[in-house]
């Protein structure tokens, strides 16, 4: 019987590592199924602080629009992308501001960047020309927008539906149009001093049946302009332009669009974003608000017919 006892004993030792493998092969491919890419459409505001990131997943694509203050987009970027996956396929950066392109010089130097689309007017400092000196170094093709680009993935639509024309910005001070820090030119720039909400790009994003507008921090009278345009009606979700801000985001546009739910893209900060005013407004014609300083990261997920909502909450 001792023998006996001591071979189980023996048999017992040698099956525990075994199953641990067994268990680790098992965890494995259940992250793996879990992260396989499906056929909806995940619209995911991330939890940036103040600041916008927006991540738009499509079966194995993705795109970035704008990349937060700092490296917290990479943790949003870490939870929604499959962990084998380092590629994004387009990244947009909506205007020069920190809190919408200071994450990109963390994203580039980790993700091979297939695509950005930015334009090429910008506004001086050191970080500016740091994010443009990655651009150049890494070779990333550069799509110059105009207000008239689209670009399509299979049912997936973005269309540029509002860019202030540049010709306006000549009137502001220029101080050269030049590659920076890049001896091989790839993006030229024309540096400036001059509002960046005023160049903000707002999108149009389509997917079957369900649509959302991208606002970025577009200025009240780009919303006014927007709100007479007749194929932005019928979108279920929409971006509050500038973080909630009450004077960008004039309550016409929002009455005659109609969203289902409008987000807020936003942290801790000192300007009274979100506006509460505005939301109470909002709530009383019926539209649902979210915002990531409450909410935490926030997904629309789109299957072309239906929609729903997930959060992380905080």
């Amino acid at each position: 019987m001792k023998t006996k006892s001591n071979l189980s004993f023996l048999d017992n030792a040698k099956l525990k590592p075994v199953l641990f493998f067994l268990i680790l092969i098992a965890g494995l491919g259940f992250l793996i199924l879990k992260q396989l890419p499906d056929n909806n459409l995940h619209l995911v505001f991330c939890d940036v602080g103040q600041g916008d990131a927006i991540l738009v997943a499509y079966g194995s694509r993705q795109i970035l629009i704008d990349g937060g203050p700092d490296e917290s987009v990479l943790y949003c970027l870490s939870d929604n992308m499959p962990f084998w996956d380092r590629k994004i396929d387009l990244v947009v950066l909506t205007h020069p501001e920190i809190d919408h392109f200071g994450g990109l010089l963390n994203v580039l130097p980790r993700y091979e960047v297939g695509k950005i689309l930015i334009n090429k007017y910008l506004s001086q400092g050191e970080k500016i020309e740091e994010l443009v000196g990655l651009i150049n170094d890494k070779k990333i093709y550069t799509l110059n927008p105009q207000e008239t680009s689209q670009i399509r993935m299979g049912l997936l639509s973005f269309d540029i539906v509002r860019l202030k024309n540049n010709s306006s910005l000549t009137n502001n001070k220029i101080d050269d149009f030049r590659c920076l820090e890049s001896e091989d030119c790839y993006f030229q720039t024309v540096l400036g001093d001059w509002n960046a909400n005023e160049i903000s790009i707002a999108l149009s994003l389509k997917y079957d049946n369900f649509g959302a507008i991208l606002t970025g921090d577009s200025m009240g009278e780009t919303l006014e302009y927007l709100e007479n345009q007749s194929a932005l009606r019928g979108h279920q979700v929409i971006k509050l332009a500038h973080h909630g801000s009450r004077h960008d985001n004039p309550l016409s546009f929002y009455q005659k669009l109609a969203p289902d739910i409008v987000v807020a893209s936003v942290g801790k900060n000192s300007y009274g974003h979100p506006d509460e005013g505005l939301l109470d407004s909002l709530g009383k014609m019926g539209i649902r608000s979210l915002r990531t300083d409450r909410d935490g990261e926030v997904e629309i997920i789109a299957d072309g017919k239906n929609y729903w909502i997930e959060t992380t909450g905080r």
